[in-house]
C-alpha cells in the first residue's frame, strides 16, 4: 500500500495494510482531538489509518448519531484545528489505540446530569423568588428563550446547515410559546418549559445534532420539567394569595 503524502512518499509495510493491523502514529494534538470527539460521542475506535486527507476507522456505532455524522465531527473539528501530522513514524502495538472498551457508566455517573439539573432548576427559581425578579412576568418567558436556543448553539458548533436550520425551527414553536405566555397568562410558559423537557427526551430520534453533548438531553430535561412544575405550584399559590403587588 502507498500513499503520497505531499512532497514525501510513504510506504506502508504490508502488515500495517489492513486497518485492523495497525495505525500511523498521529502526534499529541492529533491523538487529542480524535480522543476528544471519541469521548463527546461515547464511541469505540478499536483501530485506524490517518491520510493526508481521509481517515480510515474501524469502530462501533455510537449511540444517538450515525457514524457519518461522527466523522463530520472529527473532520470539522480537525479543520478548525489543523494538527502536526508525523507521516514518518510507525509503530505496531500489542494492541491497536482505543481497543480498550469504554468503562461502564455506573448508575450515578448516569444519574448525575438529572441531579444537577434538579439542583440548578430548584437554585434559579428559589433566587427569583427572593430577590423578586419572578415578580416580572418576562422573568421565565425569558428563561424558555435562553433554554430553547442551546441545541441551536450545539448544531453551530458539531454540525451543518441544515441542522442549524432544523434546529432553528424548533426553537422557533418554543419561542412562540414564551412570548404568548408573556403576552396572555403565565400557564403557557409553565407548559412550554414541560413540552422542551419532553422535547429533550425524544430529541435524538428528531434531529441528529452531533455536536449535543451526551448529558446535555438528561440534564436540560431535569431542568426544564421541574422547572415548569415550579412555575405552575407559584401560579397556584398566587392564585390563592391573590397578592395584588404581583404581576406573574
Amino acid at each position: 500500500m502507498a500513499r503520497s503524502s505531499f512532497s514525501r512518499f510513504v510506504l506502508l509495510p504490508r502488515k500495517l495494510c489492513p486497518v485492523h493491523r495497525g495505525f500511523i502514529a498521529m502526534s499529541g494534538s492529533s491523538r487529542a482531538i480524535l480522543e476528544e470527539t471519541r469521548a463527546r460521542h461515547q464511541a469505540r475506535i478499536y483501530a485506524y489509518v490517518l491520510m493526508p486527507e481521509h481517515v480510515h476507522l474501524l469502530m462501533n456505532e455510537p449511540a444517538g448519531i450515525l457514524v457519518a455524522q461522527f466523522l463530520k465531527a472529527l473532520k470539522q473539528t480537525t479543520s478548525r484545528r489543523p494538527p502536526a501530522l508525523e507521516w514518518n513514524s510507525f509503530r505496531t502495538p500489542p494492541y491497536p489505540i482505543y481497543n480498550q472498551p469504554t468503562p461502564p457508566t455506573t448508575t450515578q455517573e448516569q444519574d448525575m446530569p438529572y441531579l444537577i439539573g434538579f439542583a440548578i432548576a430548584i437554585t434559579v427559581c428559589l433566587f427569583a423568588a427572593l430577590t423578586g425578579f419572578d415578580r416580572d412576568r418576562a422573568f421565565y418567558p425569558t428563561v424558555v428563550l435562553v433554554v430553547a436556543h442551546y441545541y441551536i448553539l450545539f448544531a453551530v458548533i458539531g454540525a451543518t446547515m441544515h441542522v442549524v436550520l432544523a434546529e432553528s425551527i424548533a426553537a422557533s414553536a418554543f419561542i412562540i410559546l414564551a412570548v404568548v405566555g408573556f403576552k396572555t397568562t403565565q400557564w403557557i410558559t409553565a407548559a412550554a418549559l414541560a413540552a422542551h423537557g419532553v422535547y429533550d427526551y425524544f430529541h435524538h430520534l428528531i434531529i441528529q445534532d452531533p455536536g449535543v453533548p451526551a448529558w446535555w438531553p438528561a440534564f436540560c430535561m431535569s431542568f426544564d420539567v421541574l422547572a415548569g412544575a415550579i412555575v405552575a405550584a407559584l401560579l397556584l399559590q398566587r392564585r390563592s394569595a391573590r397578592c395584588p403587588t404581583s404581576r406573574f
